[in-house]
């Protein structure tokens, strides 16, 4: 027979288990079934100036994270022009054959990108506004809070796609804030990334080399991403 305090260290147990159990993003139930899945690995729970947070996503790897990155001492974000910044990050992506540089720029009252091919991308007072561009290509994220109706996209070689917020949560539930996002177009969805610690990546089947690279290195600015947080 247990006694009253090995009764309540259990319960003290069992009660912290619990309350230290991670949360996750539901799988997209689509993308799961049909698309691939790529794991985050060897990603430390620290993040910082002092803080290694290089990290493998599946085949890939992200280095060289600096959060000292200051913005109003260097060139803006590849192919933004942007008038206020109020911080950013910067990162290396390594693909199979090509690497890419990320930079993502916080609170940003307007930017302008320019397309590969022509045409400009525009938005006001953006939460977030991604690039990744490699010496053949680039791409772009961007989160505009401008209005009641917000504005995110992704823009890739092979087109844009709809951001939206998803608050599922592996075996049911929501979080308050979003556990990850998803990227969609009327013919189907490039991908999605999960956003809590380590986080994961689901891509859709049959994308090029070069969009899969792409989309995984500005779903892995997502990553790092820290709302609310000085980056």
């Amino acid at each position: 027979m247990k006694t009253f305090a090995q009764v309540v260290l259990l319960s003290a147990v069992a009660l912290t288990s619990v309350a230290c159990t991670p949360t996750h993003m539901a799988a997209p139930a689509d993308l799961a079934a049909n698309g691939e899945e790529l794991d985050v690995s060897n990603r430390s729970q620290f993040s910082g100036a002092l803080a290694d947070e290089s990290f493998e996503v599946g085949p890939y790897q992200v280095t060289d994270v600096n959060r000292k990155w200051d913005i109003s001492s260097e060139t803006s974000v590849p192919g933004f022009t942007a008038n206020t910044s109020s911080g950013g990050f910067s990162y290396q992506f390594h693909g199979l054959d090509t690497d890419y540089a990320g930079r993502c720029e916080v609170d940003s009252d307007q930017n302008d990108f320019h397309l590969e091919g022509g045409g400009t991308l525009s938005f006001q007072f953006a939460q977030l506004a991604c690039s990744c561009h490699s010496d053949r290509s680039r791409a772009a994220l961007v989160i505009d809070n401008s209005d009641s109706r917000g504005n995110a996209s992704v823009t890739t070689s092979g087109g844009r796609y709809e951001l939206s917020s998803v608050y599922d949560l592996e075996g049911g539930g929501t979080s308050s804030d979003p556990a990850g996002y998803r990227a969609d177009a009327p013919d189907g969805a490039l991908g999605a990334v999960d956003v809590t610690h380590p986080g994961r990546i689901w891509l859709r089947s049959g994308l090029s080399d070069v969009e899969r690279e792409q989309a995984s290195c500005l779903f892995a600015g997502l990553m790092l991403y820290q709302p609310g947080a000085a980056q």
